[in-house]
């Protein structure tokens, strides 16, 4: 889902192609987030759930934090599609390697 909200973004400039990429962007990460907390629940054992779910937190404030940054700088220099363009990159990649490890640990659990 939010990826097509950034190809949206990309795609059509104008305010309601906006605010349908803003909407899907949004649920995108709405699901995104109640699926890790589902997967933490079902593949961690719960004597280390607690040290695994912080440690994603981190990880997650601190690139999003380098991210923010530099897609900042990118927009600065070539304009706000860009910056839509690496993002929608960016969420295939994401779920590229989601499926991977789906792939990897499905009979683990």
């Amino acid at each position: 889902m939010s990826i097509f909200g950034f190809v949206l973004l990309f795609v059509l400039p104008s305010f309601p192609g906006f605010v349908m990429g803003a909407g899907l962007i949004e649920f995108g990460f709405d699901v995104e987030q109640s699926a890790t907390s589902t997967w933490m629940c079902d593949c961690i054992e719960s004597e280390t759930r607690s040290a695994y779910s912080s440690i994603f937190s981190t990880i997650q404030s601190v690139a999003g934090f380098i991210i923010m940054n530099l897609l900042g700088v990118l927009t600065e220099w070539n304009g706000v599609n860009a910056a839509w363009c690496v993002a929608a990159v960016a969420m295939g990649v994401d779920i590229v390697i989601l499926v991977i490890f789906s792939r990897k640990y499905r009979n683990r659990v």
